[in-house]
């Protein structure tokens, strides 16, 4: 059975969501601590290609086999797609663009939750990569 973005949102309790939002802070600290041990040049290097990846994940999903019958997923997810990697591309050059962009990303995480952005990723994975993504625009914001 397929799952539409429509009946994901119910699927969702209480403890999954405690728990995504866990993963989701756990990574954040693992990256946040991977970042204080590298040098500033290469830890920007490491949160631009993370961002990068973390987008890749929609555009991914939106070119998968099952996806194709909906061309305005392809479009949405491959529009973000690039502006989020260009965002992350300048936020090597100026830092606060790099959380710009975590928080951007994070934004349009809840935006694919709540079913405004159509989606077929998992509603944990929506969640546990928002907690990330805010998570880690906060660090960026200050540490850099």
């Amino acid at each position: 059975m397929q799952t539409t973005t429509h009946t994901r949102l119910h699927q969702l309790g209480r403890t999954d969501l405690i728990l995504s939002v866990f993963k989701g802070l756990s990574f954040a600290l693992l990256v946040g601590l991977i970042t204080m041990v590298l040098p500033n040049e290469l830890s920007k290097n490491l949160h631009s290609i993370v961002i990068g990846g973390a987008a890749g994940v929609y555009c991914g999903n939106a070119l998968s086999i099952n996806q194709r019958s909906y061309p305005i997923r392809l479009i949405i997810h491959s529009t973000s797609f690039i502006l989020f990697t260009t965002l992350s591309l300048f936020g090597m050059f100026q830092p606060y663009l790099l959380g710009v962009a975590w928080f951007s990303h994070g934004c349009y995480d809840l935006l694919c939750y709540y079913c405004v952005i159509p989606s077929n990723i998992q509603a944990w994975y929506m969640i546990a990569c928002a907690s990330t993504d805010i998570a880690l625009a906060i660090f960026i914001f200050y540490w850099y």
